[in-house]
């Protein structure tokens, strides 16, 4: 994985491990949909700490997205940020306490900076396109 840039190493707040689903490896990566991205990252504290997953929904159609969901809980993700999402995989994340960001159609580094300063809006329903807020 490509190193951060100078001065982005602190693109997650200290303690906090976020979840983010990606077509690619990396800070450049397009976010991609829950259940159909190829790998999830997780950052914990910084953007230079990350354990990236083969997503193990990939492939699995209409389960796909609760299989993903499945392996961040499990991995005690705490903030989501994904790109479509299904109300049912919504739900298995904030019964666990997870926050989410759906709808996202930007590259990790990007949404991971505005997760920062809190301008992603929470999900607060299944999200098939584009940015969402309530």
């Amino acid at each position: 994985m490509p190193k951060a840039k100078s001065g982005s190493s602190k693109l997650v707040k200290k303690g906090c491990r976020l979840g983010v689903t990606a077509k690619e490896k990396g800070l450049d990566s397009p976010i991609g949909p829950m259940g159909a991205s190829p790998y999830i990252m997780i950052f914990e504290g910084s953007s230079d700490k990350v354990t990236v997953l083969n997503n193990p929904g990939l492939g699995h159609g209409s389960r796909g997205g609760m299989m993903a969901a499945d392996a961040m809980v499990s991995n005690g993700v705490d903030v989501v940020i994904t790109g479509t999402i299904g109300k049912v995989t919504l739900d298995i994340l904030k019964e666990a306490g997870v926050r989410v960001h759906g709808g996202c159609e930007e590259q990790v580094r990007s949404a991971m900076e505005k997760c920062l300063k809190d301008e992603l809006p929470e999900c607060q329903h299944g999200v098939f396109a584009g940015y969402i807020g309530n």
